[in-house]
């Protein structure tokens, strides 16, 4: 298994056989038992190799102690007398205590099963947005509560939930790591050592209960288990600045869909989901979830009658169908991990409402399951163009708008664009204000970055008398395939009669599977469903400014930015 590698690094001890420091590849220890193969990595417990067991002839994972614990007569014996509870712990979810180790001469150290896999929170730090989707984690729950319904069961309570004890098998099962001891191995070092910081350790996932050093209970693993969720959802846990001690006792958190908005990530929760995590999270015991199976049942991840997750087997599946395709890596990876779409193209003809023809993927899915609609987010806080990127030479905050002022005459290879980076998203609805002035503009959505502030994909149109088109540039630079051009007569029938000169104009773009819309001010003016086998998109958001075609200038102004994703089923051609 892999330790918390964020935990401080202690310094071993002086003297005494097999001191942590001095432990090299190839040495054996536990009186000529184990073979050193490779250090896994170090954390607030001490420093962990993956041994071979010379007896067995396997692999086993050995933790070897903190020296203030292992020089420690009263921490041996809690040490002791807590792995002794947690080795008689045997489930599938659980990495197995084997025994306690105190040879003569040698650092004592814990043997226990080696799980080959990364943990919850380093897998979560390599995604794009550092969170999870809910549909991906959704089966790790469900184990995750399984093993702590039956620890509880046994009288044991973990004490220390968070992402760095959690990980993922070679088969893709959650595997819950540190039963019972990490927890007892920092309350007994910290209590006897001098600490400089008060939030060092987890705090941030311990309950105020266990805060306030009160007898450990399956609540305290249960707010863990909330804290647990909010993080790996958010990319933050509930509370993680200033005095953190003094928000977990006093403070409520905030709802799992404003710290994501704060934090510029689209991540779409299942209400029930952030409802279960908040509850979770309540500072009195009595009015968190009974049991893990409770939190469980909540969100429809019930539990057999025997305590086992249901439909297993069909979990571990689809968690090893990921792992193959993060081992493959790639974009598919962090698309799929977004839940925002990975889009296998199937092909067929097909027209818009009004009869013209048009292109587009016929099979536009997302790979996710479909997801209750979470609601919108702000993207523009009106003071700062933070979470947006682009040349600030031509895009700059004004009066409570983005600005975009591209003055005749500059060169900047004719386009180019500030993009959002809060995330990628494929079917999901947009709305804004937008003051338009002059020159050439549009707003470019499930495009593809390509660097330099350049991106290509489908646009929404700014350009008199084009406003409101629809067109997918495959890439920069390259000719425009027009999915809804408007000549004159159609613009000034279907479009002209919706915008307000010199106003501001609500926009609405709305990409459901397929199906793609423009609204001005409340209509549709563009509605078609695309099915060409050329399209190739990826789920960006930009604005762009483009030198004018007549002055060369353009000028343009975007405000009231939202955002929702929407279930990928709904607009998908039949």
């Amino acid at each position: 298994m892999e330790p918390d590698q964020t935990d401080p690094v202690f310094s071993a001890p002086s003297g005494g056989g097999a001191a942590a420091a001095s432990l090299a590849a190839g040495q054996t220890v536990g009186g000529g038992r184990y073979r050193l193969k490779s250090p896994l990595g170090r954390g607030g417990m001490g420093v962990v190799w993956l041994v071979e067991d010379l007896s067995l002839g396997e692999g086993v994972a050995l933790k070897f102690l903190l020296p203030e614990i292992s020089h420690d007569a009263v921490a041996l014996d809690e040490l002791r007398r807590e792995v002794r509870k947690s080795r008689k712990l045997t489930h599938p979810n659980i990495i197995r205590i084997h025994d306690f180790h105190e040879p003569p001469g040698e650092t004592p150290f814990i043997s226990m099963e080696y799980v080959s896999g990364e943990n919850l929170n380093a897998l979560r730090l390599k995604q794009p947005d550092r969170v999870f989707t809910w549909e991906f984690l959704a089966p790790l729950v469900r184990q995750l509560c399984d093993a702590l319904d039956y620890a509880h069961g046994e009288k044991v309570i973990h004490r220390d939930l968070k992402p760095a004890n959690m990980m993922l098998d070679g088969k893709g099962r959650l595997k819950l790591a540190d039963f019972g001891i990490a927890a007892l191995v920092s309350d007994s070092s910290s209590s006897r050592i001098a600490v400089s910081s008060p939030t060092s350790g987890t705090v941030t996932h311990m309950s105020p209960q266990q805060l306030d050093g009160g007898v450990p209970c399956a609540a305290d693993d249960v707010y863990a288990l909330g804290a647990t969720l909010y993080e790996l959802l958010t990319s933050r846990p509930p509370f993680y600045s200033g005095d953190i001690a003094h928000q977990v006792r006093t403070l409520p958190a905030k709802p799992l869909n404003e710290q994501l908005a704060e934090n510029f990530v689209v991540n779409p929760i299942p209400p029930a989901v952030g409802a279960m995590v908040l509850a979770c999270l309540a500072k009195d015991p009595a009015q968190r979830p009974a049991s893990a199976r409770t939190v469980a049942g909540r969100v429809g991840l019930a539990l057999d009658a025997n305590g086992s997750a249901a439909g297993v087997g069909t979990e571990f599946q689809s968690i090893r169908r990921w792992r193959k395709t993060a081992i493959a890596g790639g974009v598919a990876v962090a698309v799929m991990l977004l839940g925002i779409g990975v889009w296998p193209f199937g092909f067929r003809r097909g027209k818009t409402e009004n009869g013209d023809a048009t292109q587009r993927p016929a099979n536009l899915v997302a790979a996710t399951a479909p997801v209750p609609d979470a609601g919108w987010i702000s993207l523009f806080d009106g003071r700062t163009l933070t979470g947006w990127d682009g040349d600030p030479r031509y895009w700059s905050v004004k009066e409570g708008a983005i600005c975009g002022d591209l003055p005749a005459g500059i060169a900047v290879d004719d386009t180019t664009y500030l993009i959002w980076r809060g995330g990628t998203v494929a079917d999901f609805e947009l709305r804004l204000l937008v003051y338009f002035e002059r020159g050439k503009s549009g707003v470019y959505y499930r495009a593809t970055d390509r660097g330099g502030w350049k991106v290509a994909g489908y646009e929404f149109n700014f350009l008199n008398p084009r406003t409101g088109g629809l067109a997918m540039v495959s890439d920069e630079g390259g000719k425009a395939r027009n999915l809804r051009y408007f000549e004159r007569e159609d613009y000034a029938r279907d479009v002209k009669p919706y915008l307000k000169e010199d106003d501001w104009n609500e926009i609405t773009i709305r990409a459901a599977g397929n199906r793609l819309q423009h609204h001005i001010n409340g209509h549709v003016v563009v509605d078609v469903t695309d099915t060409d086998p050329e399209a190739r998109a990826s789920g960006r958001l930009a604005f762009q400014l483009r030198q004018g075609r007549f002055d060369g200038a353009t000028a343009i102004r975007f405000k009231g930015i939202r955002l929702r994703r929407l279930a990928p089923e709904a607009g998908r051609a039949k």
